[in-house]
Protein backbone atom coordinates (compact mmCIF):
# COMPACT_ATOMS: atom_id res chain seq x y z
CA UNK A 1 0.00 0.00 0.00
CA UNK A 2 0.95 3.39 -0.97
CA UNK A 3 0.39 6.78 0.17
CA UNK A 4 -1.51 6.13 3.46
CA UNK A 5 -2.99 9.14 5.60
CA UNK A 6 -5.50 9.04 8.38
CA UNK A 7 -6.15 9.90 12.20
CA UNK A 8 -6.24 7.74 15.06
CA UNK A 9 -8.93 9.45 17.55
CA UNK A 10 -8.14 9.99 21.57
CA UNK A 11 -8.60 7.09 23.69
CA UNK A 12 -7.25 4.69 21.76
CA UNK A 13 -3.43 5.60 23.16
CA UNK A 14 -3.95 8.83 25.40
CA UNK A 15 -6.38 11.99 24.70
CA UNK A 16 -4.39 12.73 22.34
CA UNK A 17 -5.51 13.10 18.59
CA UNK A 18 -2.61 11.37 16.24
CA UNK A 19 -2.63 11.94 12.69
CA UNK A 20 -0.01 9.93 10.18
CA UNK A 21 1.45 9.80 6.96
CA UNK A 22 3.28 6.81 5.54
CA UNK A 23 4.74 6.75 1.80
CA UNK A 24 4.78 2.77 1.71
CA UNK A 25 3.54 0.09 3.78
CA UNK A 26 3.89 -3.51 3.79
CA UNK A 27 1.84 -5.23 6.12
CA UNK A 28 1.99 -9.42 6.31
CA UNK A 29 0.21 -11.06 9.27
CA UNK A 30 -3.75 -12.27 10.13
CA UNK A 31 -6.40 -11.54 12.68
CA UNK A 32 -8.24 -13.75 14.60
CA UNK A 33 -11.56 -13.26 16.75
CA UNK A 34 -10.48 -13.13 20.34
CA UNK A 35 -6.57 -13.73 19.39
CA UNK A 36 -5.95 -10.36 18.55
CA UNK A 37 -3.22 -9.25 15.96
CA UNK A 38 -0.10 -11.29 14.54
CA UNK A 39 2.06 -9.65 12.46
CA UNK A 40 5.10 -11.59 11.04
CA UNK A 41 6.27 -8.00 9.31
CA UNK A 42 5.67 -4.61 9.40
CA UNK A 43 7.49 -2.11 7.30
CA UNK A 44 6.77 1.73 6.38
CA UNK A 45 8.53 3.97 4.61
CA UNK A 46 8.64 7.71 4.74
CA UNK A 47 7.23 7.63 7.92
CA UNK A 48 5.51 11.28 9.15
CA UNK A 49 3.99 12.04 12.03
CA UNK A 50 1.18 15.42 12.29
CA UNK A 51 -0.41 17.74 14.48
CA UNK A 52 -4.37 17.56 14.29
CA UNK A 53 -3.63 20.84 12.32
CA UNK A 54 -1.70 19.36 9.29
CA UNK A 55 1.53 20.57 10.51
CA UNK A 56 4.85 18.40 10.32
CA UNK A 57 6.49 17.25 13.83
CA UNK A 58 8.28 14.12 13.10
CA UNK A 59 9.55 12.66 10.30
CA UNK A 60 11.75 9.42 9.46
CA UNK A 61 13.12 7.45 6.47
CA UNK A 62 11.68 3.88 7.74
CA UNK A 63 10.26 1.53 10.48
CA UNK A 64 10.32 -2.54 10.63
CA UNK A 65 8.35 -4.71 13.16
CA UNK A 66 9.33 -8.50 13.16
CA UNK A 67 6.76 -10.85 14.94
CA UNK A 68 4.37 -8.58 16.32
CA UNK A 69 1.55 -9.74 18.56
CA UNK A 70 -1.42 -7.72 19.73
CA UNK A 71 -4.00 -9.17 22.38
CA UNK A 72 -6.45 -7.76 24.90
CA UNK A 73 -3.53 -8.80 27.62
CA UNK A 74 0.02 -8.59 25.89
CA UNK A 75 1.56 -6.47 23.16
CA UNK A 76 4.65 -8.69 21.86
CA UNK A 77 7.57 -7.79 19.77
CA UNK A 78 10.44 -10.10 18.10
CA UNK A 79 12.30 -6.94 16.97
CA UNK A 80 12.31 -3.73 15.75
CA UNK A 81 14.10 -0.89 13.83
CA UNK A 82 13.46 2.58 13.24
CA UNK A 83 16.48 4.53 10.80
CA UNK A 84 16.75 8.08 10.65
CA UNK A 85 14.32 10.17 12.31
CA UNK A 86 14.01 13.98 12.99
CA UNK A 87 11.67 15.89 15.91
CA UNK A 88 10.05 19.10 15.46
CA UNK A 89 11.89 21.89 12.64
CA UNK A 90 13.01 24.62 14.94
CA UNK A 91 12.74 28.39 14.01
CA UNK A 92 15.50 29.46 12.15
CA UNK A 93 16.28 32.52 14.33
CA UNK A 94 16.30 29.77 17.63
CA UNK A 95 19.90 29.48 19.28
CA UNK A 96 22.29 27.22 18.51
CA UNK A 97 19.99 26.49 14.81
CA UNK A 98 23.34 26.01 12.79
CA UNK A 99 23.90 23.01 14.77
CA UNK A 100 20.48 22.16 15.48
CA UNK A 101 17.56 22.63 12.61
CA UNK A 102 15.40 20.35 14.77
CA UNK A 103 15.03 19.32 18.42
CA UNK A 104 16.04 15.95 17.99
CA UNK A 105 17.24 13.03 15.25
CA UNK A 106 18.72 10.07 15.25
CA UNK A 107 20.56 7.59 13.18
CA UNK A 108 19.37 4.26 14.06
CA UNK A 109 16.92 2.71 16.80
CA UNK A 110 16.85 -1.17 17.51
CA UNK A 111 14.71 -2.96 19.87
CA UNK A 112 14.67 -6.19 20.09
CA UNK A 113 12.59 -8.80 22.92
CA UNK A 114 9.74 -6.27 23.88
CA UNK A 115 7.03 -7.35 26.17
CA UNK A 116 3.89 -5.15 27.56
CA UNK A 117 1.39 -6.47 29.98
CA UNK A 118 -1.43 -4.66 29.51
CA UNK A 119 -3.21 -5.94 33.11
CA UNK A 120 -0.06 -4.88 34.96
CA UNK A 121 1.38 -2.06 32.78
CA UNK A 122 4.91 -4.11 32.87
CA UNK A 123 7.44 -3.17 30.04
CA UNK A 124 10.21 -5.75 29.40
CA UNK A 125 12.72 -4.91 26.95
CA UNK A 126 15.59 -7.65 26.30
CA UNK A 127 17.92 -4.80 24.45
CA UNK A 128 18.31 -1.53 22.85
CA UNK A 129 20.98 -0.05 20.66
CA UNK A 130 20.74 3.90 19.62
CA UNK A 131 23.11 5.34 17.62
CA UNK A 132 24.01 8.74 16.72
CA UNK A 133 20.69 10.44 18.88
CA UNK A 134 20.93 14.12 18.73
CA UNK A 135 19.25 16.81 20.68
CA UNK A 136 18.87 20.06 21.79
CA UNK A 137 17.16 21.26 25.33
CA UNK A 138 16.37 24.71 25.53
CA UNK A 139 14.70 26.87 28.24
CA UNK A 140 13.42 30.38 27.07
CA UNK A 141 13.18 33.21 28.74
CA UNK A 142 10.43 33.00 30.79
CA UNK A 143 11.52 29.54 32.33
CA UNK A 144 9.42 27.22 29.83
CA UNK A 145 11.03 24.55 27.66
CA UNK A 146 9.44 24.94 23.87
CA UNK A 147 9.84 21.23 23.04
CA UNK A 148 7.15 19.97 25.69
CA UNK A 149 4.46 22.62 23.66
CA UNK A 150 5.87 20.70 20.86
CA UNK A 151 5.81 17.36 22.40
CA UNK A 152 1.75 18.07 23.60
CA UNK A 153 0.95 18.61 19.81
CA UNK A 154 2.54 15.81 18.70
CA UNK A 155 -0.14 14.06 21.15
CA UNK A 156 -2.49 15.68 19.58
CA UNK A 157 -3.45 17.92 23.31
CA UNK A 158 -5.44 21.36 22.99
CA UNK A 159 -4.35 24.34 24.56
CA UNK A 160 -1.19 22.63 26.54
CA UNK A 161 1.37 25.53 26.76
CA UNK A 162 3.42 23.61 28.68
CA UNK A 163 3.60 20.43 30.90
CA UNK A 164 5.03 20.07 34.68
CA UNK A 165 8.39 18.41 34.12
CA UNK A 166 7.93 17.13 38.33
CA UNK A 167 4.88 14.66 38.80
CA UNK A 168 3.56 14.05 42.38
CA UNK A 169 2.54 11.00 41.65
CA UNK A 170 5.30 8.12 40.29
CA UNK A 171 4.46 6.54 36.80
CA UNK A 172 1.81 3.69 36.70
CA UNK A 173 4.44 2.01 34.42
CA UNK A 174 6.53 -0.58 35.36
CA UNK A 175 9.56 -1.46 33.19
CA UNK A 176 13.00 -3.69 33.40
CA UNK A 177 15.25 -3.00 30.20
CA UNK A 178 18.16 -5.92 30.31
CA UNK A 179 20.98 -3.75 28.22
CA UNK A 180 20.74 -0.28 26.54
CA UNK A 181 23.71 0.65 24.04
CA UNK A 182 23.75 4.53 23.39
CA UNK A 183 26.45 5.30 20.86
CA UNK A 184 28.00 8.79 19.63
CA UNK A 185 25.37 10.83 20.72
CA UNK A 186 25.32 14.57 21.21
CA UNK A 187 23.31 16.87 23.83
CA UNK A 188 23.51 20.43 23.78
CA UNK A 189 21.77 22.80 26.72
CA UNK A 190 20.74 26.49 26.37
CA UNK A 191 19.67 28.38 29.21
CA UNK A 192 17.92 31.50 28.38
CA UNK A 193 16.46 32.48 31.54
CA UNK A 194 15.76 35.55 32.52
CA UNK A 195 19.49 37.32 31.11
CA UNK A 196 20.91 33.82 31.11
CA UNK A 197 22.80 32.77 28.31
CA UNK A 198 25.02 29.85 28.84
CA UNK A 199 25.11 27.10 26.13
CA UNK A 200 26.66 23.47 27.00
CA UNK A 201 27.30 21.11 23.93
CA UNK A 202 28.78 17.49 25.25
CA UNK A 203 29.47 15.98 21.95
CA UNK A 204 30.75 11.89 21.48
CA UNK A 205 28.49 10.43 24.49
CA UNK A 206 28.50 6.49 24.51
CA UNK A 207 26.77 5.10 27.13
CA UNK A 208 26.16 1.05 28.41
CA UNK A 209 23.46 0.40 30.94
CA UNK A 210 22.53 -3.09 32.04
CA UNK A 211 19.24 -3.99 34.05
CA UNK A 212 17.54 -0.73 34.14
CA UNK A 213 14.48 -0.77 36.30
CA UNK A 214 11.88 0.54 38.71
CA UNK A 215 11.33 -2.64 39.88
CA UNK A 216 13.33 -3.61 43.58
CA UNK A 217 13.14 -7.26 42.24
CA UNK A 218 16.10 -6.97 39.70
CA UNK A 219 19.97 -6.91 40.44
CA UNK A 220 21.86 -3.44 40.61
CA UNK A 221 21.72 -1.35 36.95
CA UNK A 222 25.30 -1.28 35.72
CA UNK A 223 26.61 1.72 34.19
CA UNK A 224 29.27 2.65 31.95
CA UNK A 225 29.29 6.29 30.57
CA UNK A 226 31.26 9.14 28.71
CA UNK A 227 30.86 11.93 26.84
CA UNK A 228 33.16 15.14 25.77
CA UNK A 229 31.48 18.41 27.06
CA UNK A 230 32.69 21.21 24.94
CA UNK A 231 34.06 18.72 22.42
CA UNK A 232 37.44 18.39 24.51
CA UNK A 233 37.24 17.70 27.96
CA UNK A 234 36.44 14.22 29.06
CA UNK A 235 33.89 12.93 31.11
CA UNK A 236 34.14 9.27 32.33
CA UNK A 237 31.37 7.48 34.55
CA UNK A 238 31.14 4.17 35.92
CA UNK A 239 29.81 2.15 38.80
CA UNK A 240 25.84 0.50 40.01
CA UNK A 241 22.60 1.60 40.78
CA UNK A 242 20.24 -0.05 43.09
CA UNK A 243 16.91 0.68 42.97
CA UNK A 244 15.33 -0.91 46.50
CA UNK A 245 11.13 0.14 46.28
CA UNK A 246 9.63 2.63 47.51
CA UNK A 247 11.95 5.59 46.27
CA UNK A 248 14.82 4.48 47.82
CA UNK A 249 17.97 4.48 46.17
CA UNK A 250 22.00 2.80 46.20
CA UNK A 251 24.34 3.44 44.38
CA UNK A 252 28.21 3.29 44.30
CA UNK A 253 29.97 5.41 41.28
CA UNK A 254 33.14 7.00 40.18
CA UNK A 255 33.11 9.46 38.31
CA UNK A 256 36.71 11.15 35.66
CA UNK A 257 36.38 14.79 34.33
CA UNK A 258 39.88 15.87 32.53
CA UNK A 259 39.98 19.09 30.88
CA UNK A 260 36.21 20.45 31.69
CA UNK A 261 35.20 23.94 30.40
CA UNK A 262 34.12 25.91 33.16
CA UNK A 263 32.63 28.70 30.68
CA UNK A 264 29.33 27.31 30.37
CA UNK A 265 29.07 27.47 34.10
CA UNK A 266 29.68 30.98 34.65
CA UNK A 267 26.24 32.34 34.44
CA UNK A 268 25.44 30.12 37.56
CA UNK A 269 28.51 30.90 39.20
CA UNK A 270 27.47 34.52 39.19
CA UNK A 271 23.80 34.13 40.12
CA UNK A 272 25.37 31.52 42.81
CA UNK A 273 28.58 33.18 43.76
CA UNK A 274 28.61 36.47 42.49
CA UNK A 275 31.68 35.93 40.33
CA UNK A 276 32.46 35.61 36.75
CA UNK A 277 34.29 32.89 35.43
CA UNK A 278 37.23 34.41 32.78
CA UNK A 279 38.70 31.20 32.25
CA UNK A 280 39.43 27.80 33.28
CA UNK A 281 39.13 24.11 33.32
CA UNK A 282 38.50 21.28 35.81
CA UNK A 283 39.79 18.04 36.69
CA UNK A 284 38.59 15.96 39.37
CA UNK A 285 38.32 12.36 40.61
CA UNK A 286 34.41 11.98 42.15
CA UNK A 287 33.28 8.95 44.36
CA UNK A 288 29.82 8.80 45.15
CA UNK A 289 28.35 6.52 47.47
CA UNK A 290 24.49 5.73 48.27
CA UNK A 291 23.06 4.17 50.63
CA UNK A 292 19.20 3.60 51.46
CA UNK A 293 19.18 7.68 50.14
CA UNK A 294 21.97 8.94 51.79
CA UNK A 295 24.55 10.57 49.92
CA UNK A 296 28.34 10.18 51.22
CA UNK A 297 30.98 11.88 48.16
CA UNK A 298 34.27 13.07 48.39
CA UNK A 299 35.45 14.89 44.87
CA UNK A 300 38.94 15.74 44.64
CA UNK A 301 39.53 18.52 42.07
CA UNK A 302 41.67 20.48 40.30
CA UNK A 303 41.24 24.07 38.84
CA UNK A 304 43.42 24.96 36.05
CA UNK A 305 44.30 28.57 35.28
CA UNK A 306 41.48 29.50 36.56
CA UNK A 307 40.92 33.08 36.93
CA UNK A 308 37.17 34.83 38.20
CA UNK A 309 36.62 38.52 39.02
CA UNK A 310 33.15 39.90 40.67
CA UNK A 311 29.80 40.34 38.45
CA UNK A 312 30.05 43.86 37.03
CA UNK A 313 26.55 45.64 36.25
CA UNK A 314 27.64 45.74 32.45
CA UNK A 315 28.26 42.16 32.37
CA UNK A 316 24.43 41.58 32.15
CA UNK A 317 24.47 38.56 34.23
CA UNK A 318 21.84 37.81 37.80
CA UNK A 319 23.82 37.84 40.53
CA UNK A 320 23.25 37.43 44.40
CA UNK A 321 25.53 40.20 46.15
CA UNK A 322 28.17 37.97 48.42
CA UNK A 323 30.91 39.59 50.44
CA UNK A 324 33.19 36.64 49.69
CA UNK A 325 36.45 37.30 48.40
CA UNK A 326 36.16 34.26 46.36
CA UNK A 327 38.78 35.48 43.26
CA UNK A 328 41.55 36.48 46.43
CA UNK A 329 41.02 32.81 47.77
CA UNK A 330 41.32 31.04 44.49
CA UNK A 331 44.63 33.14 43.52
CA UNK A 332 46.34 32.34 47.03
CA UNK A 333 46.20 29.12 46.32
CA UNK A 334 47.27 29.30 42.67
CA UNK A 335 50.38 26.92 42.20
CA UNK A 336 53.10 28.08 39.54
CA UNK A 337 50.89 26.69 36.87
CA UNK A 338 47.95 29.02 37.80
CA UNK A 339 46.58 25.78 39.36
CA UNK A 340 43.90 25.19 42.22
CA UNK A 341 43.66 21.50 44.35
CA UNK A 342 41.23 20.95 47.01
CA UNK A 343 39.15 17.95 48.24
CA UNK A 344 35.08 18.58 48.10
CA UNK A 345 33.03 16.38 50.55
CA UNK A 346 29.33 16.43 49.77
CA UNK A 347 26.82 14.72 52.19
CA UNK A 348 23.07 14.58 52.28
CA UNK A 349 19.88 12.39 51.71
CA UNK A 350 19.11 13.41 47.86
CA UNK A 351 15.23 13.64 48.82
CA UNK A 352 15.85 16.67 51.39
CA UNK A 353 14.29 19.31 49.64
CA UNK A 354 17.17 21.74 50.77
CA UNK A 355 19.72 19.82 49.15
CA UNK A 356 20.12 20.57 45.57
CA UNK A 357 23.01 21.28 43.04
CA UNK A 358 22.75 25.02 44.19
CA UNK A 359 23.60 24.58 47.41
CA UNK A 360 26.68 22.04 46.35
CA UNK A 361 27.84 24.46 44.30
CA UNK A 362 27.49 28.35 46.47
CA UNK A 363 27.54 26.24 49.84
CA UNK A 364 29.70 23.50 50.10
CA UNK A 365 32.19 24.73 47.04
CA UNK A 366 33.47 27.72 49.19
CA UNK A 367 33.52 26.02 52.13
CA UNK A 368 36.36 23.45 50.53
CA UNK A 369 38.13 26.39 48.89
CA UNK A 370 38.58 28.25 51.91
CA UNK A 371 39.44 25.19 54.10
CA UNK A 372 41.81 24.52 51.91
CA UNK A 373 43.07 28.45 52.46
CA UNK A 374 42.84 27.97 56.32
CA UNK A 375 45.33 24.79 56.07
CA UNK A 376 47.96 26.99 54.83
CA UNK A 377 47.99 29.01 57.86
CA UNK A 378 50.88 27.75 59.57
CA UNK A 379 54.21 28.70 59.47
CA UNK A 380 55.01 25.65 56.89
CA UNK A 381 51.66 26.24 55.14
CA UNK A 382 52.84 30.01 54.58
CA UNK A 383 55.91 28.95 53.38
CA UNK A 384 54.40 27.01 50.75
CA UNK A 385 51.94 29.63 50.00
CA UNK A 386 54.70 31.68 49.12
CA UNK A 387 56.56 28.87 46.82
CA UNK A 388 53.27 28.87 45.07
CA UNK A 389 53.46 32.67 44.66
CA UNK A 390 57.22 32.68 43.31
CA UNK A 391 55.32 29.80 40.49
CA UNK A 392 53.24 32.35 39.40
CA UNK A 393 55.61 35.00 39.21
CA UNK A 394 58.01 32.51 37.05
CA UNK A 395 55.39 31.98 34.45
CA UNK A 396 55.34 32.48 30.86
CA UNK A 397 54.08 35.82 29.46
CA UNK A 398 53.18 36.24 25.92
CA UNK A 399 51.81 39.46 23.75
CA UNK A 400 48.54 40.13 23.04
CA UNK A 401 47.44 39.44 19.33
CA UNK A 402 45.95 42.51 17.60
CA UNK A 403 42.87 42.61 15.55
CA UNK A 404 41.46 44.77 13.30
CA UNK A 405 38.11 46.47 14.19
CA UNK A 406 35.08 44.50 13.18
CA UNK A 407 37.75 41.61 11.75
CA UNK A 408 38.53 37.96 12.74
CA UNK A 409 41.26 37.92 10.33
CA UNK A 410 45.06 36.80 11.50
CA UNK A 411 47.47 39.96 10.29
CA UNK A 412 50.92 39.19 9.41
CA UNK A 413 51.78 40.80 12.09
CA UNK A 414 50.21 38.85 14.38
CA UNK A 415 50.99 35.60 12.79
CA UNK A 416 54.76 36.21 13.13
CA UNK A 417 53.51 36.98 17.00
CA UNK A 418 52.19 33.55 17.12
CA UNK A 419 55.39 31.72 15.04
CA UNK A 420 57.70 33.23 17.76
CA UNK A 421 55.21 32.19 20.91
CA UNK A 422 55.69 28.19 18.77
CA UNK A 423 58.85 28.14 19.73
CA UNK A 424 58.26 28.95 23.42
CA UNK A 425 55.48 26.35 23.50
CA UNK A 426 57.35 23.51 22.09
CA UNK A 427 60.00 24.04 24.61
CA UNK A 428 57.66 24.75 27.58
CA UNK A 429 54.43 22.48 27.36
CA UNK A 430 53.35 22.90 30.66
CA UNK A 431 52.55 26.87 30.11
CA UNK A 432 49.31 26.40 28.97
CA UNK A 433 48.54 29.52 28.30
CA UNK A 434 44.25 31.02 28.52
CA UNK A 435 43.55 32.26 24.62
CA UNK A 436 41.35 35.04 25.44
CA UNK A 437 39.67 36.98 22.71
CA UNK A 438 38.21 40.27 23.42
CA UNK A 439 35.84 42.81 21.64
CA UNK A 440 35.30 46.29 22.99
CA UNK A 441 34.18 50.02 21.64
CA UNK A 442 35.72 49.91 18.60
CA UNK A 443 34.63 47.20 17.33
CA UNK A 444 31.15 48.46 18.21
CA UNK A 445 32.27 51.74 15.89
CA UNK A 446 33.46 49.86 13.06
CA UNK A 447 30.14 47.30 12.42
CA UNK A 448 27.68 50.07 13.40
CA UNK A 449 29.52 53.50 12.85
CA UNK A 450 25.37 54.93 13.03
CA UNK A 451 24.82 54.16 15.83
CA UNK A 452 26.78 57.05 17.95
CA UNK A 453 25.12 59.90 15.56
CA UNK A 454 24.52 62.74 18.06
CA UNK A 455 26.99 61.43 20.53
CA UNK A 456 30.46 61.74 19.06
CA UNK A 457 30.51 65.73 21.18
CA UNK A 458 31.00 63.80 24.81
CA UNK A 459 32.90 61.57 25.77
CA UNK A 460 31.20 60.62 28.54
CA UNK A 461 27.89 60.18 26.70
CA UNK A 462 29.71 58.03 24.60
CA UNK A 463 31.63 56.21 27.12
CA UNK A 464 27.86 55.11 29.14
CA UNK A 465 26.70 54.28 25.58
CA UNK A 466 29.53 51.97 24.67
CA UNK A 467 29.26 50.05 28.33
CA UNK A 468 25.92 48.58 27.88
CA UNK A 469 24.65 47.42 24.67
CA UNK A 470 21.45 45.38 24.73
CA UNK A 471 21.80 41.47 25.19
CA UNK A 472 21.52 40.77 21.18
CA UNK A 473 24.47 42.96 20.59
CA UNK A 474 26.60 41.94 23.31
CA UNK A 475 25.84 38.15 22.17
CA UNK A 476 27.12 39.64 18.37
CA UNK A 477 30.51 40.91 20.19
CA UNK A 478 30.92 37.90 22.18
CA UNK A 479 30.39 35.62 19.31
CA UNK A 480 33.53 37.94 17.58
CA UNK A 481 35.46 37.49 20.24
CA UNK A 482 35.18 34.28 20.37
CA UNK A 483 36.09 33.59 16.80
CA UNK A 484 39.20 35.87 17.54
CA UNK A 485 39.78 33.13 20.14
CA UNK A 486 39.22 30.23 17.55
CA UNK A 487 41.75 31.88 14.47
CA UNK A 488 43.91 31.82 17.16
CA UNK A 489 43.36 28.12 18.77
CA UNK A 490 43.52 27.03 15.32
CA UNK A 491 46.69 28.38 14.18
CA UNK A 492 48.67 26.96 17.06
CA UNK A 493 46.88 23.45 16.93
CA UNK A 494 47.57 23.12 13.11
CA UNK A 495 50.99 23.59 14.41
CA UNK A 496 51.31 21.18 16.43
CA UNK A 497 50.33 22.25 19.87
CA UNK A 498 47.80 19.84 21.76
CA UNK A 499 44.07 21.35 21.88
CA UNK A 500 44.79 20.00 25.90
CA UNK A 501 47.57 22.62 26.13
CA UNK A 502 45.47 25.86 25.54
CA UNK A 503 42.97 26.87 28.19
CA UNK A 504 39.57 28.57 26.97
CA UNK A 505 38.91 31.99 27.95
CA UNK A 506 35.15 33.28 28.39
CA UNK A 507 35.08 35.36 25.58
CA UNK A 508 34.52 39.12 26.63
CA UNK A 509 33.27 42.79 25.78
CA UNK A 510 34.38 45.46 27.24
CA UNK A 511 32.75 48.63 26.26
CA UNK A 512 34.93 50.40 28.68
CA UNK A 513 38.13 49.24 26.51
CA UNK A 514 38.81 51.65 23.53
CA UNK A 515 42.44 50.08 22.74
CA UNK A 516 42.80 47.44 20.16
CA UNK A 517 40.42 44.38 19.87
CA UNK A 518 42.82 41.61 20.83
CA UNK A 519 43.58 38.04 22.08
CA UNK A 520 45.32 38.33 24.97
CA UNK A 521 46.82 35.50 26.73
CA UNK A 522 46.89 35.01 30.84
CA UNK A 523 49.10 32.59 32.59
Amino acid sequence: MQNISSCIPSGYFDKGTHCFKLGNLQLSGDFTSGEGLLFSLLKAERVDLLSPQGELLVNGESITLSQVSLDNQEWRLAWGEAVHFHFFDRDSNAPEYDRHSTVGDFRLLHIEELTFDRRYKLLNIDFIDFLRPRFILVRDDHGHFPVLQELAQLRGIKGADRIDLERKKPLPLSYHIRDIYLRHGTFTWVDRQDEFRARLPVRDINLNLSHFSNLGEHPAAVLVANGRPGGFGDIQLGGTIDYLGDNIWNADLTGYLENVNLIPATPYMAKLLGYKILQGQMDAVVNIHVQENQLNAFADVKLEKIKVRRVRKDDQLPVKSKLIPLNVALWLLKDGQGNVKFGMPVTGNIHDPKFSLAFVFSELLQKAIFDALLSYLTPYGIYLLAKLAWGRFMAKDFDSIEFAPGSTELSGVAMGQLQQMLVVLHKHPDTRPGVCGIANARDWNAMYPQSTVGLRGSRRLLADFYRNPPIFLREEFERLAQERSRKVERYLIDAGIPAAELIPCAPDYNGRDFGEPRVDFSN
